[in-house]
């Protein structure tokens, strides 16, 4: 067992969930690794910039873009702040079994999950803004299911770290619509 960076009841409980990402990462059947490292790709905080926002502008929807890119800035601001305040620690930091991936050879701490949020405030926020039904919103939970899986599989995160991950961006994609809603594109 590796002894990790941070301190503190959060990484207490990290410890314990251990068991949790070593059993995701033994218990997955091999040909869906591939699968589960793409989307872990897919899910990247960036794509908001580099794909979504962009897209959006050229298919005329400027102002939603801009609120887009606003609402996401802000996020990821807010989950560099999380993580430098909480300093939860990494799978692969706390127990040397957490098989690690190139993709995720993460330097910072892990607590939220930014791509999860990043996901997860990109999407409420054009759900939400385009009134999306109750079966598309269902749809949509099982890809958030799918990244926050990933997550742990490639051994990124814990369990509870991409569920805060899940909270904040939930709070920033939902509610930034709301603040946001008076000027609609």
């Amino acid at each position: 067992m590796v002894v990790g960076s941070g301190q503190g009841l959060v990484n207490v409980m990290h410890a314990a969930e251990v068991p949790i990402v070593l059993g995701a990462q033994s218990l997955t059947p091999v040909w869906l690794e591939t699968v589960l490292k793409t989307y872990t790709e897919w899910i990247h905080p960036a794509s908001a910039f580099t794909i979504v926002a962009p897209l959006l502008f050229g298919v005329g929807k400027r102002t939603t873009a801009v609120h887009l890119l606003l609402v996401a800035g802000i996020s990821d601001l807010t989950n560099l702040l999380l993580k430098w305040t909480i300093a939860g620690d990494r799978p692969y930091w706390v127990d040397d079994r957490v098989r690690q991936f190139p993709m995720t050879c993460e330097a910072g701490y892990g607590m939220p999950s930014g791509h999860v949020q990043a996901f997860t405030t990109v999407t409420y926020f054009l759900l939400m803004r385009w009134a999306a039904s109750r079966s598309v919103m269902f749809i949509h939970t099982l890809f958030v299911l799918t990244g926050a899986f990933s997550r742990v599989y490639t051994g990124a995160h814990f369990p509870t770290q991409t569920i805060a991950g899940w909270a904040v961006g939930a709070t920033f994609g939902i509610g930034g619509h709301h603040v946001l809603s008076s000027t609609r594109a």
